[in-house]
């Protein structure tokens, strides 16, 4: 779901392939777009049809993972209400995918189009957090499955949904939900060879020439209380030592992968936060920003972890159901064992295999 909005007709390379002038300026598309009454659209919105949604000129922000440009007066985008994908601009130009001299417009913050440039506008108010509202293990474990299946019972496609063999827990985890709900997918190994462009995730999905839906866990360490240095924010109005608490065992799931990405940050971070409230707004802002994946040509990647109605909820989590999740994963292998037990057989015994220190 690429695309770029500019006052110059020159060609653009990869990943561009459809260019469209309208009036002062060009729109350059990649595969996979509608298109209807000049207005034009991609991805999929959770509840009802996308189409139907531009059909009726709906344009207000509902979950989802999509992109809407309307070009029936000046030119106008819209999106899901997370905002899946970056988006760059200058006054001449916008995209969502990166170009020289491009300043950057974060989710809580769009550009509009008036007096033939680009103005950034800072348009939604800020998330406010409290500094207790705890909520129990028992009660994240209920609302992830409640989210996941949501997401996974209203998906709006006639394209066949495959999910990539990654043998992680959010895709497991994904893979669990459409077990449960007797959804139809077929497994696949990633071919894209996509390296070093846009995310890293693209470098793990399944490309060929037909349509698909491809059902992934991308977002899942961010905004489920798996990423370290996340869950070290939090921790810190607790007077609780991340460090220290993985120092306390010998094996688990996120252990390799947090001394070989994460120790060396964590033990070089100084944020300093005032109160817990202080820490669950950094990290709702950090990880809303933390773009992954947002559609490639014919391939509608189905995202239900990018889901900032479940984020909010999970930053309240009891410090101790942090630490069972960023060090052992606890919440999402208990989600996969309420929705499809047999899978906890597909996962890796570490994260992304990477091998644990020794610890004697």
């Amino acid at each position: 779901m690429f695309f770029k909005i500019c006052n110059i007709t020159k060609s653009e390379t990869f990943p561009f392939s459809r260019t469209i002038v309208f009036n002062d300026y060009t729109l350059f598309l990649d595969l996979g777009w509608q298109e209807y009454n000049n207005i034009y659209f991609k991805g999929y919105c959770i509840g009802k049809s996308l189409y139907e949604k531009v059909q009726a000129l709906d344009f207000a922000e509902d979950p989802g993972n999509y992109c809407i440009i309307d070009l029936r007066a000046n030119p106008s985008i819209f999106t899901d209400d997370s905002r899946a994908f970056p988006l760059f601009y200058k006054p001449t130009t916008i995209s969502n995918h990166f170009f020289d001299n491009a300043e950057s417009v974060w989710v809580d913050s769009t550009v509009e189009y008036k007096d033939n440039q680009w103005h950034f506008v800072n348009y939604k108010n800020k998330q406010t957090f409290s500094n207790s509202d705890f909520i129990s293990y028992d009660k994240c474990v209920d609302t992830i499955c409640e989210e996941l299946l949501y997401s996974c019972k209203n998906l709006q496609t006639n394209l066949p949904i495959r999910i990539a063999n990654s043998h992680g827990v959010d895709s497991v985890a994904v893979q669990s939900a459409l077990d449960y709900l007797q959804i139809k997918y077929e497994p696949v190994d990633a071919n894209s060879g996509l390296k070093n462009f846009a995310s890293w995730g693209y470098n793990q999905i399944f490309v060929d020439h037909k349509p698909h839906v491809q059902a992934t866990g991308f977002c899942g360490d961010e905004l489920v209380l798996r990423n370290p240095m996340y869950c070290h924010w939090l921790l810190k109005p607790h007077n609780i030592n991340l460090i220290d608490e993985y120092n306390k065992v010998r094996d688990s799931y996120m252990l390799g992968f947090y001394q070989k990405k994460y120790k060396n940050k964590i033990l070089s971070d100084n944020v300093y936060f005032h109160n817990i409230a202080d820490s669950r707004s950094h990290v709702y802002n950090v990880a809303s920003n933390d773009f992954q994946m947002w559609h490639f040509n014919n391939v509608i990647t189905f995202t239900p972890f990018r889901n900032l109605k479940l984020a909010k909820k999970l930053l309240q989590a009891d410090p101790d159901t942090i630490i069972k999740q960023v060090v052992h994963a606890d919440l999402s292998f208990d989600v996969i064992k309420r929705l499809n037990k047999k899978n906890i057989q597909l996962i890796t015994h570490n994260k992304n295999n990477v091998t644990i220190i020794s610890c004697e």
